[in-house]
């Protein structure tokens, strides 16, 4: 099956789709998954889009996406070559045994590159597996939808039933909310992107991770100043069943606030945010999520095949498997959660590719080895906001407040350690390994902690020593990772760069 077949093209060539459709209407001929402007011109096909929105990754972002992303963190690994998902995590730069053993990726063909010699080899229009473009797909999908509900708000063409002003409002906080998340997950993963606020239109005005940031943060103000007294009265409509329960006018504020503390704290590297900023941080998470009752979840009632295709359902069914060093955070001092984690003793780690760089054989079912491996992962979690809360005032030089957050998180989730006292940057970042596995902010934390262009001592990683893996607990590993992905060439053929434009080559 060519996997390519499965996704809508984007953005440039999907104009060209929806101009082909325009041209059948003679012969009643419609696409439900291309939705034109017509079909939301009344209050039914509005809640239709808007509840689409929500599931746009069609299931492949909510599984290999992040998938790709907890490779990348060193969260999590795969030996499977579908998708190139050994590719992302597989090949560091090198591995360095406490017996001074290195061990460096094979340099014989494709299959044996480095991390960003894989990238550079898969970014390209032929490629059948599936890469970079995929994140950049789903993204610009759902922002497309979202222009398609704001354009027709805008137009003040929809008959509403009852509070129609509330429900206008409602239908806007939803919409900028996606597109917020959108450009979010844009800028902290491509060293470019694009601001689109027409439908089925886009542009070729490229601009920097810091520039997307700062309109994501300005969408997602946007959705905060529609919210109130609006998402109430449409969420029963559009958001989906398996939610545990319902998102509210302040959970979906304090989600919209998270995100942009996410966007803030993980658009730099640590050493260069100011104190003025590191405030900013604390100020704006100090409105976010202080529980998951009613926060967003990724996951999707709609088929089974959706449910089924997450990135945690996969986890459960061994698609990829937790790495050695969230073993090694969540096992440290007696954490109980470490105690969740359990030798997986038929180890799949024998083909070529992923051989030299074992990296675990431990397994769980997420989160935390959960009962129901359909269970949904938190789009942001209260978790994630505490940790940020932690960081930020450990940073304006408050370590014992730091602690606390960081105290409440171990509490929520069941470590059963003792009160930390004071926290040490040490602490913050084996805390967000544990408590956000799979979570999806690990890949940001990599790169912002420093970890992807440098060597990390002191790890446990599995050595094959005559064919059988022994954990050695004093390895290094050295990355040699992107810190952003590429522009799709899936992209740039079709809507190519200025001429005095030029990808970074980071």
């Amino acid at each position: 099956m060519n996997f390519r077949k499965l996704f809508l093209p984007i953005l440039v060539f999907s104009i060209v789709l929806l101009t082909s459709i325009a041209c059948e209407e003679g012969l009643n001929v419609t696409n439900p998954n291309n939705p034109t402007p017509d079909i939301v011109e009344n209050e039914e096909g509005i809640k239709r889009v808007a509840r689409g929105v929500y599931s746009k990754g069609g299931g492949w972002f909510e599984w290999i996406t992040w998938q790709i992303h907890e490779h990348m963190a060193d969260n999590a690994v795969a030996p499977w070559v579908n998708f190139n998902f050994n590719r992302f995590h597989g090949n560091p730069e090198r591995i360095i045994y406490s017996d001074g053993t290195e061990v460096r990726p094979p340099e014989v063909d494709a299959t044996g590159r480095t991390q960003p010699q894989w990238i550079e080899f898969i970014n390209r229009r032929d490629d059948p597996e599936g890469g970079v473009e995929l994140e950049w797909q789903s993204m610009y999908r759902i922002n497309n939808e979202a222009n398609l509900i704001l354009q027709t708000l805008e137009g003040g063409e929809v008959d509403f039933s009852g509070n129609a002003q509330a429900k206008a409002h409602g239908y806007s906080a939803w919409a900028y909310f996606w597109k917020g998340y959108s450009y979010s997950r844009i800028g902290l993963a491509y060293e470019y992107g694009l601001i689109v606020d027409t439908y089925g239109e886009t542009n070729n005005n490229y601009l920097t991770p810091d520039d997307i940031l700062e309109e994501s943060n300005r969408m997602f103000n946007r959705a905060i100043e529609y919210a109130s007294n609006g998402i109430g009265s449409i969420i029963n409509d559009i958001q989906p069943a398996i939610f545990g329960s319902n998102i509210t006018e302040t959970s979906f504020i304090q989600a919209a606030n998270t995100l942009i503390a996410r966007n803030l704290i993980s658009g730099k590297k640590r050493d260069d945010i100011t104190q003025a900023e590191w405030t900013e941080i604390r100020d704006t998470a100090l409105n976010g999520l202080e529980n998951n009752i009613g926060t967003f979840q990724i996951a999707s009632d709609e088929a089974t095949f959706l449910t089924s295709i997450t990135a945690t359902w996969r986890m459960a069914n061994i698609w990829m498997l937790p790495s050695t060093r969230v073993v090694q955070a969540a096992k440290h001092e007696g954490d109980a959660r470490g105690d969740l984690f359990v030798d997986f003793s038929t180890s799949p780690y024998n083909n070529r590719e992923s051989q030299p760089h074992v990296n675990t054989l431990h397994y769980a079912l997420p989160p935390y080895a959960g009962t129901d491996p359909g269970i949904p992962t938190y789009l942001t979690s209260a978790e994630e906001n505490l940790l940020i809360l932690a960081e930020a005032e450990l940073e304006l030089g408050n370590p014992e407040a730091a602690a606390d957050y960081i105290d409440q998180v171990r509490v929520m989730q069941g470590a059963g350690l003792p009160p930390l006292g004071e926290a040490s940057v040490e602490d913050i970042r084996r805390e967000r390994r544990i408590a956000l596995f799979m979570r999806n902010t690990g890949f940001y934390d990599a790169r912002r902690f420093g970890e992807l262009t440098s060597c990390v001592e002191d790890l446990w990683v599995y050595q094959m020593v005559d064919d059988t893996p022994v954990l050695d607990e004093e390895a290094t590993i050295c990355y040699g990772f992107r810190e952003y992905l590429p522009l799709p060439e899936h992209e740039t053929v079709f809507n190519p760069l200025d001429p005095g434009q030029q990808p970074t080559t980071n």
